[in-house]
């Protein structure tokens, strides 16, 4: 981190101590680790003189999905697929059911 006066002197900046604006931030050293996307502000101080700037972290973009697995890609299977086998599934098992209660009723009724 480097200082100037006003008259663009260079000032030691050893001391200087930052303050973050939102609690959960962190400061080690000369470095501040921000925990929220948001307008941070932090504030520099040496001996009475400070000065704060406002820094704008934005969050960090979605990762984006990985390549489709090669077995995947060979069977040809997708997830509407799979959902759409599931249904017919189920529903070859409840016709079979409704046909094997059909069946048992008209044993009894003869």
């Amino acid at each position: 981190m480097t200082g100037a006066d006003v008259s663009g002197n260079s000032v030691d900046t050893s001391d200087v101590v930052l303050r973050p604006s939102l609690d959960p931030d962190v400061v080690a050293g000369s470095a501040v680790t921000f925990q929220y996307a948001s307008p941070n502000t932090i504030t520099a101080t040496i001996g009475a003189v400070s000065a704060s700037v406002t820094i704008q972290v934005m969050a960090a973009a979605a990762p984006s999905p990985g390549p489709t697995p090669a077995w995947l890609v060979r069977s040809g299977v997708d997830g509407g697929a799979v959902r759409l086998g599931s249904v017919v599934a189920l529903t070859h098992l409840l016709a079979g059911g409704v046909l094997l209660a059909f069946r048992r009723t008209r044993r009894h009724t003869r």
